[in-house]
């Protein structure tokens, strides 16, 4: 028994050294695994941050990409809309190059004709001065008369001159006796003669100037008559040129509206600045999507008689963006009409409303409630011509405007009748007083 215990005793102490050599290794392989799993982590953590940093970067490059792409779709609706204007001023441009060639109508070249034909008699009336209140002396006195009404160029300046040495020297009117200084009054006569084409120019300019003034007034008379009354009767008072578009268009079935009948103003310290803006748009007329077409050819085929008349594309305009975005130009109007809303979206939907000048330092356009306006570039002030003409006070504003027009084409109409009167009745002297010498 004891050989035995002392056999087995090496072997159990050798077995003890191996399994405390194990634990060992498993205390070490543990350690490890530890390790291991600290390094997996950390790596784990710094790719999760690279993955933070690229989506970052990624969503930071997607917002600088959108927003210039918002730059470039503006800036691209900015020159369409500047080519607009530039082919809407060229076809101005085009109505008023026809309208001059249609001055002169040949009614008015026989009256010119007849008028020239009775000065050359008058001309050569005045080759033979005659004494008497009948004769050339006469008519010498009586051209004088149109002093007041011709311009004082050099020519005609140097005629009067001659008039006012002659005018002693002519016989008396009630008396047959012969002039003093004949010879002088001879002289003096073939002067007049020679010079009488730029007096007779003159006079001319002066008779058409005063004619066409004249229709000028009695035309613009009865179309500020024609307001008032409409402003009286609740009606808004229009440019002459929409007014006969609307009443074109309703003639061939349509039912036109404008802008301004159509919209008000919701903030009234802004109303002055969006009608100045606005301009002519605020006449701009609106017809169903399917007589859009047929107005335009209208406008363009009969663009002399409806010079700044605007036609709203509506069959676009159904289509269009409609929100109106907080604190731009668009959110002080109000309508119930869904395709002026898109007029004014696509119009004033881009400036912004500016609290002072230190917006326009900032991207984009901006208006400020006195009218001042940068677009971008450049600043200038925007200011409503003809008066208000938005909502119900644009009634009330195009009335007294109208009103106050009135009364100066009332005075400016009496002046130039009473100038056509005065030309009217030295001539006809004149032209007797010559005539009666022949």
């Amino acid at each position: 028994m004891k050989t035995l215990a002392r056999q087995r005793g090496p072997e159990q102490a050798s077995s003890q050294g191996q399994l405390a050599l194990l634990k060992s290794l498993n205390a070490q392989l543990d350690e490890l695994v530890t390790l291991e799993a600290q390094v997996d982590c950390e790596e784990w953590i710094a790719l999760r941050a690279r993955a933070v940093a690229a989506v970052h970067h990624h969503n930071t490059v997607r917002r600088r990409l959108r927003g210039t792409l918002l730059a470039i779709e503006a800036e691209e609706t900015e020159t369409q809309r500047c080519r607009n204007e530039i082919d809407r001023i060229k076809a101005e441009m085009r109505g008023i190059e026809l309208e001059r060639d249609a001055a002169l109508s040949i009614e008015r070249q026989a009256v010119l004709k007849r008028d020239i034909e009775l000065l050359d008699r008058d001309w050569e009336d005045l080759r033979r001065p005659i004494p008497g209140k009948d004769g050339a002396a006469a008519a010498i006195r009586n051209l004088g008369f149109l002093k007041p009404l011709v311009d004082l160029a050099e020519s005609s300046s140097h005629i009067f001159d001659l008039i006012d040495e002659a005018n002693p020297l002519l016989p008396s009117p009630l008396h047959a006796e012969l002039p003093s200084k004949p010879k002088r009054l001879d002289e003096i006569a073939r002067e007049l003669v020679e010079a009488m084409p730029a007096l007779t120019s003159a006079i001319e300019s002066i008779r058409q100037r005063l004619v066409r003034e004249e229709a000028e007034l009695s035309g613009r008379h009865k179309q500020l008559g024609d307001q008032i009354a409409a402003a009286k009767e609740g009606r808004r008072v229009l440019s002459p040129n929409v007014q006969a578009m609307i009443a074109r268009l309703m003639a061939v079935g349509m039912k036109p509206r404008i802008l301004a009948e159509m919209v008000d103003i919701a903030e009234e310290r802004w109303a002055s600045a969006a009608e100045g803006f606005l301009g002519v748009d605020r006449e701009a007329i609106f017809v169903a999507p399917e007589h859009c077409h047929p107005a335009t050819d209208i406008l363009a085929r009969e663009r002399a008689q409806f010079r700044r008349v605007r036609i709203a594309n509506t069959r676009k305009l159904r289509s269009m963006r409609r929100q109106v975005d907080r604190g731009t130009l668009a959110s002080i109007f109000q309508t119930a009409d869904p395709l002026a809303e898109a007029f004014l979206v696509y119009r004033t939907g881009s400036v912004q409303l500016a609290a002072s000048k230190a917006d326009f330092d900032r991207p984009g356009r901006w208006i400020l409630d006195d009218g001042t306006y940068d677009d971008g570039i450049v600043i200038d002030v925007k200011e409503p011509q003809d008066g208000l003409k938005l909502g119900a006070k644009g009634i009330v504003s195009g009335a007294a405007i109208a009103a106050s027009e009135f009364a100066a084409v009332v005075r400016h109409l009496e002046a130039k009748r009473e100038d056509l009167r005065v030309y009217a009745t030295i001539r006809l002297t004149w032209s007797s007083s010559t005539r009666s010498t022949v």
